[in-house]
């Protein structure tokens, strides 16, 4: 293998969306849907903008895609207009963490 051949991503939100498509391409399915994307909004744990995100989906050719930011839903107009300029259908969530609720 020719090392010198090989494109190393750029940025932390390239290393996503590579994963992404390693995704798809290693189960041979181009009707794949990611179901869990942390974007840009998810703070500290998500490195995406939902255009690039949106722009990836499209090449690939996967009919929708979904948001699941951590803790609020603060991304997902931003991820509601990239969806639509790309055609793509869209699942919005979010992952939400907390405590358990004490009673007495």
């Amino acid at each position: 293998m020719d090392l010198s051949t090989i494109e190393l991503p750029q940025t932390e939100s390239e290393v996503i969306l590579k994963a992404i498509e390693n995704a798809a391409t290693a189960i041979g399915v181009r009707n794949f849907i990611h179901l869990h994307l942390h974007t840009t909004y998810s703070f500290l744990d998500g490195f995406n903008r939902p255009e690039d995100s949106a722009r990836k989906a499209k090449e690939l050719g996967m009919p929708a895609m979904a948001i699941t930011d951590h803790n609020h839903l603060c991304g997902v107009l931003d991820f509601k207009e990239a969806c639509d300029k790309k055609a793509l259908s869209r699942f919005l969530a979010s992952k939400v963490t907390g405590r358990k609720i004490q009673t007495f």
